[in-house]
């Protein structure tokens, strides 16, 4: 028996309207256009009609050799009224509409611009209300002209095959205005005439079986029936895949990005995170990680015990193989060796999608900073409550001594009051800066002030830069305070005409160099020495020499109080200038 498409069939068939394949085509899809004829026998009893998109941009010399050099007996443009033979390739002329009306050609000319004709669509729809037996091919870039064609034609009985294009494309071929979402197969150029050939001889066959009478004409009904039913079942399935096709593609979208986002995350955290599989084995791990272990991206899959780590990393074998014992996590303290930085590390089991433990997740989090602001402030609630008791032991003192040289509860009181606001002066200007020292200068101006002595007018201070050191700072202006008291209550403040005069200097000639501070009163009322030693003066001849190895002359002149103090620089009392104990 002849195969269709070999070679010329006998009398009977010859007689018979040729099979006509229809191809729509882009003019700049020339590529498949020779992929698809290079492979295409066109049998005595077959025509292929191809209608172009349009026909801006082709290159006509190279389509017109393509269609020369195929396996048809002839090559013709289309004519008006012309009779379709088997066994030709018929070009659709441009700027034209080809259709196909009583087995013979119908040219009428195109009312819309390129691209907007649908001269695929036309041809393939004639076609399809023609001959209930027919082939429809569209090969790629025909945008949506071909849809309708392709559609109509199946719903008349006939095939339709669709090119196959790269992914690039897919995701607008698989869309359902397009002739691929419908097409009863979807192929490369080339592998579409074998399908032509396959079709061609079950069409023969069928013609074989089919007799001079009705009742073969019935059979032959019946066949072409089962067929269509066929195609329709298949057609069904195809419908399935494609919603299939199309929820797996939504599926893998949804990885894809979730995938992406995973690795967003990991590339962006700060955290050190490394992920081992239940046999220790490297599976990802964040950019961070390589402060705590020698990692590049060569190292996944690679045993951990083989990475070189800053930390004592086997320390922790035991925790991981614990966590995946117990499912309870684990988290511990280690330290880099060589740089002192403290890590707090966690080790939880990683759990796969189907609740699988896969594996540990160990994060490594720098806790160098928090540690240390942790040890300083120890430290500096330590300093706080040593200098809360040192404070404590001040007031008690002063306290007690207020008793001891005060003869009624007035004068107990107002001595106590003035003191506690002298020693609370100074500890105001000690917090404004611990580690600075608290200038001598603004020292002597603040318990003045508080006595209301007018700078320029009452008092006058000058003297070279001096700071105290904080807990000499608390003595001296404790002296200072009763320098100021009994002015105010004996001497040079207890009338509007006293003056006093301070100053200060650096005896560099003595070893080691000294601070001299003189406080000399004029203008007030006639000055007398005491009948008794107050705590005033215990201050400043006892308590100063006590503290500072200083010593403190107080003269008694009728013109006003004169009180010389001399002080060692040292660096347990002065924080400037610097000196060297």
């Amino acid at each position: 028996m002849q195969e269709v498409g070999d070679q010329p069939v006998g009398r009977a068939r010859q007689i018979r309207s040729p099979l006509i394949i229809g191809v729509g085509a882009s003019p700049t899809a020339l590529d498949s256009i020779e992929r698809f004829f290079a492979k295409l026998t066109v049998g005595a009893d077959q025509a292929v009609v191809l209608a172009l998109r349009h026909h801006e941009g082709l290159d006509e010399p190279r389509l017109r050799e393509i269609l020369q050099n195929s396996n048809a007996h002839k090559v013709f443009g289309v004519s008006d009224g012309e009779t379709i033979e088997g066994g030709t390739i018929y070009l659709c002329p441009p700027a034209m509409i080809t259709t196909i009306q009583g087995g013979r050609f119908a040219i009428r000319k195109a009312e819309h611009a390129p691209g907007e004709r649908l001269t695929i669509d036309s041809f393939l729809v004639s076609l399809a209300e023609e001959r209930e037996q027919a082939i429809g091919v569209i090969l790629s870039g025909t945008g949506g002209d071909g849809t309708l064609g392709t559609a109509t034609l199946k719903d008349h009985g006939g095939l339709a095959i669709v090119e196959e294009v790269t992914s690039e494309e897919s995701d607008h071929l698989q869309e359902a205005n397009t002739p691929a979402a419908i097409a009863d197969y979807v192929l490369p150029p080339q592998d579409i005439p074998e399908h032509i050939q396959v079709y061609a001889r079950h069409l023969r066959r069928l013609d074989e079986k089919q007799g001079v009478d009705d009742l073969t004409n019935e059979g032959l009904k019946s066949s072409n029936q089962e067929y269509r039913s066929l195609k329709e079942e298949l057609q069904s399935v195809n419908e399935k895949l494609t919603t299939v096709n199309g929820e797996l593609a939504h599926r893998v979208q949804e990885l894809t990005r979730a995938t992406s986002d995973l690795k967003n995350f990991l590339e962006s955290t700060q955290i050190a995170t490394i992920f081992l599989d239940n046999d220790l084995r490297v599976m990802n791990f964040t950019p961070a990680i390589t402060q705590v272990l020698h990692l590049v991206e060569t190292d996944t899959g690679r045993p951990i015990t083989h990475i070189k780590a800053r930390i004592p990393i086997e320390e922790l074998y035991d925790d991981i193989r614990r966590v995946l014992r117990t499912l309870a996590s684990v988290e511990r303290e280690l330290s880099a060796p060589d740089s002192g930085t403290r890590y707090i590390v966690r080790i939880l089991p990683y759990r796969s999608i189907d609740n699988f433990i896969a594996g540990v997740v160990i994060t490594f989090i720098d806790v160098t900073a928090i540690t240390r602001a942790e040890e300083r402030q120890r430290l500096l609630l330590a300093e706080l409550q040593h200098r809360v008791r040192n404070t404590l032991g001040v007031v008690r003192s002063i306290a007690r001594r207020s008793a001891e040289t005060s003869t009624t509860v007035e004068e107990y009181a107002s001595h106590l009051d003035g003191r506690l606001n002298a020693y609370a002066r100074t500890q105001a200007l000690v917090t404004r800066d611990p580690e600075g020292g608290v200038d001598l200068e603004y020292l002597v101006v603040e318990e003045l002030l508080a006595y209301n002595a007018r700078e320029g007018e009452q008092m006058r201070v000058s003297g070279p830069k001096v700071r105290f050191q904080p807990k000499a700072a608390e003595t001296f202006a404790l002296a200072l305070h009763e320098l100021a008291t009994n002015a105010l209550k004996y001497g040079a403040l207890s009338q509007s005409t006293g003056r006093i005069e301070i100053t200060w200097r650096l005896d560099e000639s003595t070893e080691p160099a000294e601070l001299v501070f003189e406080w000399r009163e004029r203008g007030g009322p006639p000055v007398k020495p005491p009948a008794r030693k107050a705590f005033g003066i215990e201050i400043l001849e006892r308590t100063l020499a006590f503290e500072f190895k200083g010593q403190t002359t107080l003269t008694f002149s009728p013109a006003g109080l004169q009180c010389t103090i001399t002080i060692p620089l040292s660096k347990r009392t002065f924080h400037t200038p610097m000196v060297a104990d």
